[in-house]
C-alpha cells in the first residue's frame, strides 16, 4: 500500500495525492480517506485534515483507528483556532 509508506516516511505531500486520486475513482474508500486525514494533518492543514476523517468515520463509525485520528484532529483544530 503506497499510502501508508508515504506516511510512514512522513511524505505526506505524496499520500495526500495519492489518495485524493484513489477517491476520485473510489470516493467512499475509508482507508484511502483516513490516510488523507493522516497526512493533511502531517502538512499542518487541521480543518481539511479533520473533514477527511469525519468523512471516513461516517462511513465505518466502528473503526477504532479512524475514531482516535479523528479525535486528534478535533484537537488539532480546537488548537489552532482558539489555541487550546
Amino acid at each position: 500500500n503506497a499510502a501508508a509508506c508515504w506516511l510512514k516516511l512522513e511524505k505526506f505531500k505524496l499520500c495526500e495525492k495519492l489518495c485524493s486520486n484513489t477517491l476520485q475513482l473510489s470516493p467512499n474508500n475509508v482507508k484511502a480517506l483516513f490516510r488523507k486525514g493522516m497526512a493533511l494533518r502531517g502538512l499542518q492543514q487541521w480543518q481539511e485534515a479533520l473533514t477527511a476523517l469525519e468523512q471516513a468515520a461516517s462511513l465505518d463509525p466502528s473503526d477504532a483507528a479512524v475514531a482516535a485520528e479523528r479525535a486528534k484532529a478535533e484537537k488539532d483544530v480546537k488548537k489552532h483556532l482558539y489555541g487550546w
